[in-house]
């Protein structure tokens, strides 16, 4: 009985441990993402992973703790961006402008809580949503590194990896491709 007892109590610190309140939130407006994304990047405390197409210096700030703490910071875009000091980025460096409208913005932090949001193409309103849902973060996650392979292998070979042979053909990427077109950048991969 007292073996059980103690097997019990063990098991029942674990779910404890374990048990964890499940967050999705789904805001509205740019300003709500500025909000959220600040308050996400200062409790940080190991990783960050991020992909925008925007100048992020308006969270400067916050990385700058971030660096200050030791907080990794990985992030990716295919422009030249402004994080307002430095952090690893991996980057195509295409410049922004043109029909270019910035409109993305994925963020996993601590690989325990992501964030993502755009602008979207018919309104033009930023909206998102914050959640701990662990296949969410795996998802942006693995975009995230995945934009990554895909530069560096282009840096290794000194071209794309891809050709047509590769593409799916589904609607994803034709719409992508007739947006894409009327832009002065060449098509990249996740962005056909």
């Amino acid at each position: 009985m007292t073996e059980a007892i103690r097997e019990s109590e063990k098991q029942l610190k674990e779910y404890q441990r374990a048990r964890r309140k499940d967050i999705h939130f789904v805001f509205k407006g740019f300003e709500t993402f500025v909000f959220k994304t600040r308050a996400l990047l200062k409790e940080a405390r190991s990783q960050i992973y991020l992909n925008a197409d925007f100048d992020l210096s308006c969270f400067g700030e916050e990385f700058r703790a971030l660096r200050d703490r030791h907080v990794r910071m990985v992030a990716f875009s295919f422009y030249d961006l402004d994080f307002g000091c430095e952090v690893e980025f991996y980057s195509h460096h295409r410049k922004p402008g043109g029909s270019h409208m910035p409109s993305r913005f994925m963020m996993v932090a601590d690989d325990r809580i992501a964030l993502l949001a755009d602008r979207g193409a018919g309104t033009g309103a930023w909206s998102g949503t914050v959640s701990n849902n662990e296949l969410l973060i795996k998802i942006l996650s693995e975009h995230i590194h995945n934009d990554i392979y895909l530069l560096k292998l282009k840096e290794r070979y000194g071209r794309e990896i891809y050709d047509d042979g590769l593409k799916l053909n589904t609607l994803f990427e034709i719409k992508r491709r007739g947006a894409i077109r009327n832009e002065s950048d060449d098509i990249g991969p996740g962005q056909y």
